[in-house]
């Protein structure tokens, strides 16, 4: 009965079917019956992606407003190791999660970000070959590997909840760029090297935990851009605070080509969705004044 009660109100106060709702409260763990063939369909289904706020959008520096004097962004606990880490095929990525006992679930705060943002998991987006794949753009420019740390708003209470909040989920997006320097790459394999378990949609393992700073551009301190947006595969709420780094880490070919064996539902071969309206929406710039990691990046602020 209280899972009814849940799933009604949040048809209510998103204005779709009981069937749409029982989705957006599975996400990000459960199956969406979607596919990329046609993500222009997926507003028949799910109407709110359709609607203003939506992600992924280009990055365009003529667009942008700097911030020089704002919190550094901070990551608390993400050296520390948790209990358990499972990597995941869900059919549309592929999925990390870990258990930390809760008073160590790392988070992320300052920056735009007003309050603590729990981790609950990360994905990647890529595309049938290396001029595509990542989701956001910068001034027109794809990546082949996009990757997302998802987190949810700890005053909210659970992960549900927030996502009935227009700033109810924080999202760190990630590029990637093809680099073939094996030790540069390697962090990537701590993820990569188990593909071959999860092979199959709905497979999952666990594997050796270790700290999620073991990928080289988590908890450092970069510039970024931010902006309001959505998720961007259905239902498209409109909850997240977007965080796109300026950092660009590397992987390397044979890495792509791994990822691309995941089989993914629908016999999808590609899992981004395609550029969205920015709708006059701001997207600021905020500069690290701390040190700029001293590897490549791409999308160089402008003055």
């Amino acid at each position: 009965m209280l899972w009814w009660i849940i799933t009604t109100l949040v048809m209510l106060f998103y204005g779709v079917s009981v069937t749409k709702a029982v989705g957006l409260l599975k996400w990000p763990r459960g199956i969406q019956l979607f596919n990329y063939i046609d993500p222009e369909s997926w507003k028949y289904n799910y109407p709110i992606c359709n609607r203003y706020r939506q992600s992924p959008i280009d990055l365009n520096p003529d667009y942008f407003r700097y911030v020089v004097d704002s919190p550094a962004l901070k990551w608390i606990g993400y050296d520390d190791v948790p209990d358990n880490i499972t990597i995941f095929n869900n059919g549309h990525t592929l999925e990390l999660s870990g258990f930390w006992p809760a008073p160590s679930i790392p988070f992320i705060t300052g920056g735009p970000l007003r309050g603590e943002y729990l981790f609950t998991q990360l994905h990647f987006h890529w595309g049938e070959d290396n001029t595509v794949g990542s989701e956001h753009t910068t001034d027109g420019s794809s990546y082949p590997l996009e990757m997302h740390m998802v987190h949810w708003k700890r005053t909210y209470g659970s992960f549900n909840e927030a996502l009935r909040h227009p700033d109810g989920l924080a999202v760190i997006g990630l590029f990637f760029e093809i680099d073939e320097d094996p030790e540069r790459v390697a962090p990537l394999n701590m993820i990569f090297d188990h593909i071959g378990d999860v092979r199959e949609a709905n497979k999952k393992v666990n594997v050796m935990p270790f700290p999620l700073t073991v990928l080289d551009v988590i908890g450092r301190q970069f510039s970024f851009m931010s902006y309001m947006g959505s998720l961007t595969t259905p239902p498209c709420l409109e909850s997240v605070i977007w965080i796109l780094s300026n950092f660009v880490s590397p992987v390397s070919t044979s890495q792509m080509v791994e990822l691309r064996k995941l089989r993914l539902r629908n016999n999808d071969r590609r899992n981004y969705r395609p550029i969205q309206p920015r709708n006059d929406r701001k997207i600021f710039f905020y500069l690290n004044n701390n040190g700029e990691p001293k590897k490549k990046q791409k999308c160089e602020a402008r003055d």
